[in-house]
């Protein structure tokens, strides 16, 4: 999956970051599920809705995924090559410009500065910490 995502960016946007490190806020009942199977989107929305459309939520912030449940996972996620997101409850499907088919990698609430990532595919992201609060 890296490796796709790597070579979508140095053919399309060089720019890009290919892995960020991210925070994805959820119920600390939860925690331990992800870190064992990974994310699901079949859950997405399910406590929250789904603002910036179907996927798994990651926030740059700490104090933005807090919002979201008790517990705090600090995740290495895909972003690669993102766009608006296309609105509530709405899936993934914009392609990356200057590809024919290919689709961007994540999507945002704002282009110029993200605050917020989503993510369409579940090995998109790694959780690797569980921060205690």
């Amino acid at each position: 999956m890296k490796a796709e995502v790597t070579e979508a960016v140095n053919k399309y946007k060089p720019s890009a970051k290919v892995e960020q490190c991210l925070f994805h806020g959820t119920n600390k009942n939860k925690l331990a599920a992800i870190c064992k199977k990974g994310f699901d989107r079949d859950y997405s929305g399910s406590a929250t809705g789904c603002v910036h459309g179907t996927g798994t939520y990651f926030a740059v912030n700490a104090q933005n995924s807090r919002r979201y449940g008790d517990g705090l996972l600090l995740v290495r996620v895909l972003t690669g090559i993102y766009t608006k997101s296309s609105g509530p409850n709405k899936p993934n499907l914009s392609i990356i410009p200057g590809s024919e088919s290919e689709r961007v990698h994540s999507v945002v609430d704002i282009v110029s500065n993200p605050s917020m990532f989503v993510i369409s595919s579940d090995n998109s992201a790694y959780p690797e910490y569980i921060i205690h609060v």
